[in-house]
């Protein structure tokens, strides 16, 4: 399951995932990410997996690139920080960031929200709401 919050002042998109994460919950994910507004063109992405159970193999990775690719386009800058706990959540993610060829995207994997939202460098509110 996915749940996103947009924030539109900061450009900061948090897609917070539980339980088994399938390919259906990455095409909600992307379905919700298209609905940002056509005028923000560089976003910042908190890909939260701390209390998700990755069921997503590796060999379906490619169906997912295919699933993402076209609406990421419009964008001209994404920086994601993916941040886990788990290490098959880790794993995969790993294995996502090596694969991932959109010269758009820069992705990073974190242990910590705390070090993710550094990261991205996000107001001190924001960084309440996420981790709530």
């Amino acid at each position: 399951m996915v749940n996103t919050i947009f924030r539109e002042a900061d450009h900061l998109y948090i897609a917070n995932f539980t339980g088994k994460v399938s390919l259906q919950d990455i095409r909600q994910y992307i379905s919700e990410l298209e609905q940002v507004p056509e005028y923000i063109s560089r976003l910042n992405v908190i890909h939260d997996f701390r209390q998700a159970e990755e069921s997503l193999q590796p060999h379906l990775i490619n169906e997912m690139f295919a699933i993402i690719r076209e609406p990421l386009s419009r964008f001209s800058k994404i920086r994601v920080a993916s941040v886990h706990e788990k290490p098959q959540t880790t794993a995969i993610s790993t294995i996502v960031k090596q694969r991932l060829n959109l010269r758009q995207v820069e992705y990073k994997i974190y242990c910590s929200m705390d070090s993710a939202l550094g990261w991205i460098r996000i107001k001190q509110s924001v960084q309440r709401q996420a981790q709530n």
